[in-house]
């Protein structure tokens, strides 16, 4: 269960911090050498030349220059997905476990039978003397035969799991 959480956790920090990785991605731009700085270029008349970081110059065939545009990160392209994904395993595992307990209640619960020894949410101890859709009767007291009826969600452990707990 340790193990789960410290994860989740990891998880979560890592899709809190994406979004500043993104926004630091994109502010740096693509490294310009100095040998690019100073290209030149020819134009279709003989003798001119032009500066190549000139934007508005025209370039070989009469179309203007463009900075390179440098590739997108893993994360520009695929960022969305990523955290959505992360979104949806954090939300299957936090709920598993819960899950997994409410399942195991409700089978107890569904095999509670006669002469089960149980213990209520109260801390009530005692032996089943009759089951009903949604009641059960508990015998508390076997020298005064003191009965009492609970819910069947007020029972909060049958057999070995209350021996187990004391």
């Amino acid at each position: 269960m340790r193990n789960r959480k410290s994860v989740l956790w990891i998880l979560a920090l890592a899709m809190l911090a994406m979004p500043a990785g993104w926004a630091i991605a994109q502010t740096e731009e693509a490294p310009v050498s100095e040998a690019d700085e100073f290209t030149e270029v020819t134009t279709d008349q003989p003798g001119e030349t032009v500066d190549a970081t000139d934007a508005n110059a025209p370039a070989q065939g009469g179309a203007a220059t463009s900075q390179p545009t440098r590739p997108k990160t893993f994360f520009e392209q695929y960022g969305l997905y990523v955290m959505l994904g992360g979104v949806v395993l954090m939300y299957v595992w936090m709920g598993r476990g819960r899950r997994k307990k409410e399942g195991q209640r409700r089978n107890m619960l569904n095999e509670l039978k006669k002469g089960d020894k149980i213990s209520t949410i109260g801390g009530i101890v005692g032996t089943v003397i009759e089951v009903r859709d949604d009641e059960v009767t508990v015998k508390v007291d076997e020298t005064n035969n003191i009965r009492m009826k609970f819910l069947r969600r007020a029972i909060h452990g049958v057999g070995d799991e209350q021996q187990e707990r004391k």
